[in-house]
């Protein structure tokens, strides 16, 4: 007879969730929102500097770069926190 242990079950110990896997993906939630952030705060700051020199490329692409972080924000705030149903 061959002991087999599944992915999840290598994240249990006594039948108890081991909290560190729980905190890992907060902080990577949190990473990816910092990120997401980050990139739009910078995709404003080029839009405006855009705007100000009358520059529709630097518009476009400060544009881009706010709808980009904004993208990858929603992701660490709704994708990233279901990465724990992957491990149950």
């Amino acid at each position: 007879m061959t002991s087999h242990m599944n992915f999840g079950e290598f994240f249990y110990e006594g039948g108890r969730k081991m909290d560190f896997l729980q905190e890992i993906i907060n902080y990577a939630s949190k990473g990816v929102m910092a990120w997401g952030a980050g990139s739009a705060v910078m995709g404003i700051l080029k839009f405006s500097e855009g705007r100000s020199q009358n520059n529709p490329g630097a518009k476009e692409e400060g544009m881009e770069k706010i709808v980009g972080g904004a993208i990858i924000f929603a992701i660490g705030m709704v994708l990233v926190p279901k990465l724990m149903t992957f491990f149950q």
